[in-house]
């Protein structure tokens, strides 16, 4: 992916990965809310799986943003 330039500085495209992680993210905190009032262990699982996701998404952004 190309670059692009705007006033700040360089800024690259969002990979189709991270939005598939976003998405999947996004999917797991839903999940656990709505169980967490049935099943409290499944949603603190699904919690841990988004809370993963979320370390590696903001792993990711901070690799971007150092170089």
């Amino acid at each position: 992916m190309s670059p692009q330039f705007c006033k700040i500085g360089n800024s690259s495209p969002i990979s189709k990965k991270v939005i598939k992680l976003r998405k999947r993210y996004k999917q797991l905190i839903e999940q656990a809310y709505n169980i967490s009032m049935t099943d409290a262990g499944l949603s603190d699982i699904l919690y841990y799986k988004a809370f993963k996701i979320k370390k590696a998404l903001f792993e990711s952004n901070n690799r971007h943003v150092a170089l």
